[in-house]
């Protein structure tokens, strides 16, 4: 997959103290055209609204479970990356 300066992602985790799971967080530059409020992530576990910047489109997807696993494994560790 080529490198895109316009988008980024990484593994957040829900700062609700009710849910506080881990998913995966698509970076994108907001345009014009975007369908999805720019500077908002929904976490896809508990639907909890998480600010982010505003020049920024967010598209929020839960971990696989094998994922999940892996990354509280390496969070456990120390060797997590976000």
């Amino acid at each position: 997959m080529p490198n895109n300066p316009n988008q980024s992602h990484g593994i957040e985790r829900c700062p609700s103290m009710l849910c506080g799971r881990p998913f995966q967080v698509n970076r994108f530059q907001a345009s014009l055209s975007a369908r999805t409020t720019p500077g908002q992530i929904t976490c896809p576990h508990c639907g909890l609204l998480i600010s982010g910047p505003s020049d920024s489109i967010f598209l929020a997807h839960a971990l696989l479970p094998s994922e999940e696993v892996a990354f509280l494994a390496k969070e456990t560790t120390g060797t997590a990356q976000t």
